[in-house]
């Protein structure tokens, strides 16, 4: 597991405080850019670093339900975190204290309950969420590895984290992305667990009326 030790975690923490700071940490299989959640100049710089384009929102993670309840959050489809942790991202309707950068004027945004280390860690560390996007320009492959970030010009943003090992093939996973759409649960973005196995969840939690979250 990529734990960071106690003294190279508070300095993490004291970095991703300051206003507008992203950061990179390897996630999943490839690199991806790592900010606070209701910073605003730092979603604002993720934007800039992917030359990412209006309407597509960044992804929330949380360490927790905990913290999930407390950031007025509201969809049903929050009741799947937990048979999905690390699997899902819901799409919901951004809080107010998400910036517009964030949402990109959408009013959605991304929703993940992430259990991976060095993230959760660090999550845990700032008792806030976190903004995640993949670390390469928009339309471009992920980057995988340490060359990738030199070829998109982000080698000089600070790795949280170890890097890869260079003697092991990386494997990449992918979150499925769910929203509701006209009260229906469907598909955003194909990932590595199926709409079928969804699907089942939602309905079970329909049927058992456990959909307590929003």
């Amino acid at each position: 597991m990529n734990i960071l030790p106690d003294s190279q975690l508070e300095d993490t923490v004291n970095l991703l405080t300051q206003a507008g700071q992203v950061a990179l940490t390897h996630f999943e299989g490839r690199f991806v850019l790592v900010a606070r959640a209701y910073d605003a100049q730092a979603a604002a710089e993720i934007n800039r670093i992917k030359n990412r384009s209006a309407g597509r929102p960044l992804v929330m993670c949380f360490p927790n339900l905990k913290l999930v309840s407390r950031s007025h959050l509201s969809s049903p489809l929050l009741s799947l975190l937990p048979k999905f942790t690390d699997r899902l991202t819901i799409s919901v309707p951004a809080p107010p204290e998400v910036s517009f950068a964030a949402h990109q004027g959408v009013g959605m945004i991304g929703v993940r309950w992430v259990t991976e280390e060095p993230l959760q860690q660090i999550m845990l560390k700032l008792d806030e969420p976190l903004l995640i996007s993949s670390a390469n320009p928009t339309g471009r492959p992920s980057a995988r590895h340490l060359e990738d970030l030199e070829n998109y010009g982000m080698a000089n943003l600070p790795l949280l984290g170890a890097p890869p090992s260079s003697l092991e093939p990386s494997i990449l996973r992918r979150a499925t992305v769910v929203g509701l759409a006209n009260s229906e649960l469907c598909v955003l973005s194909p990932g590595d667990t199926s709409l079928t196995e969804i699907n089942a969840e939602w309905e079970r939690l329909k049927y058992s009326g456990e959909t307590l979250l929003g």
